[in-house]
């Protein structure tokens, strides 16, 4: 599974970003079990399938937000403010729903 993600040398490549967050929030709050992960091969292959669940789940939220905001206002300002905060709501919900979570297995 995601052999395609390797360099020809056998290295994985990097994952995205929110596979990356998911990979320091293991090796910081979570060492043992970053260690199980790792020994079994599985760092990379997680943290790709959690960037794809995440962009999957990030168009959700947005939609959801979408659903029940105000309309996007007229004024640079004030786009600016309303983008800033669907964001804000879609990050938030990613991290707790998709990536702050232990993961050891596919």
């Amino acid at each position: 599974m995601y052999e395609d993600r390797k360099y020809p040398d056998g290295r994985w490549r990097p994952a995205g970003v929110c596979g990356g967050r998911w990979q320091n929030y293991m090796r910081d709050y979570y060492p043992e079990e970053y260690q199980q992960v790792i020994d079994d091969n599985l760092f990379f292959p997680i943290a790709y399938k959690i960037d794809e669940e995440a962009e999957h789940k990030r168009e959700i939220y947005t939609n959801e937000w979408l659903r029940t905001a105000e309309p996007r206002p007229d004024t640079f300002v004030k786009i600016a403010e309303w983008e800033r905060e669907k964001q804000d709501y879609v990050n938030f919900l990613l991290n707790k729903e998709v990536i702050l979570r232990v993961r050891t297995s596919l």
